[in-house]
């Protein structure tokens, strides 16, 4: 985003975000495996994909425990 903003005039220096997104998106791991390098960050949970219904109030979030017995 912050590269699209440059690009129409207003530029931002992406440094002045780093501990922001240090912050949202904390790191997990890292490798380098035949010079490629995979940095892994923990994301924003996506809840609207999990099934949101409306509930007397408020919303419910419903879970699928027919796996919480697998062995």
């Amino acid at each position: 985003m912050l590269d699209e903003l440059t690009d129409a005039g207003y530029p931002f220096d992406q440094e002045w975000f780093a501990s922001n997104f240090e912050f949202r998106f904390p790191k997990c791991g890292e490798v380098t495996h035949h010079g490629i390098q995979l940095e892994l960050r923990q994301a924003i949970e996506p809840w609207h994909v999990l099934g949101e219904q409306p509930a007397g109030g408020g919303v419910a979030r419903y879970v699928d425990t027919s796996l919480s017995g697998c062995k």
